[in-house]
């Protein structure tokens, strides 16, 4: 099988979502991908939130994980659920300009396009702008969002599973961070 297939695919279902379709109602793998973007995310960003705390991870259900490895470091790390119900959440705090990445997929391209559809509707209830797709030098393909205010954000999507913290597919990776860091 061809490995630029199942991207090939995801990609084909998303521009189709994008078009149009009405969303199914919130499932609960819905309500904890968009809690991990909408709301740790900012927590996380903020210094408000730790993921090195462990009463934090017990509260929010997630479970810490070997340190995720960047170019000069490492980020903490946490993940909930199993499988392709997983959830990866790493941030790095203000001292690193205030990151965020949220990796999640689902078990084909039909059901991962379906939750991509209702998170991009609630990155605009949120009053993020945009949503244009633009594609990596690799072809990967992204979409970007922005939301001004008093602390501006960033929010990209992308169509992969960017540095590689899942073991399946299709999946994607959601990254806020502060917007000018």
């Amino acid at each position: 099988m061809n490995p630029a297939a199942p991207r090939s695919a995801v990609i084909l279902c998303v521009a189709a979502a994008m078009l149009g379709g009405g969303a199914p109602p919130p499932s609960q793998r819905q309500a904890d991908v968009e809690r991990a973007i909408f709301e740790y995310c900012p927590k996380l960003i903020a210094g408000t939130m730790s993921l090195e705390d462990p009463a934090t991870l017990t509260a929010i259900g997630y479970v810490a994980t070997e340190r995720r490895k960047i170019e000069g470091g490492s980020d903490p790390r946490a993940v909930r659920g199993t499988g392709t119900g997983q959830t990866v959440l790493s941030a790095g705090g203000a001292e690193k300009g205030g990151t965020c990445a949220v990796w999640f997929g689902e078990t084909d391209a039909k059901r991962l396009v379906t939750l991509f559809g209702q998170v991009r509707s609630r990155a605009k209830a949120e009053k993020f702008k945009g949503g244009r797709m633009l594609k990596l030098g690799d072809g990967t393909p992204m979409f970007l969002y922005e939301r001004g205010g008093a602390k501006p954000v960033t929010l990209v999507f992308f169509v992969a599973d960017a540095g590689g913290e899942l073991d399946y597919s299709p999946a994607m990776t959601a990254v806020m961070m502060a917007k000018g860091k």
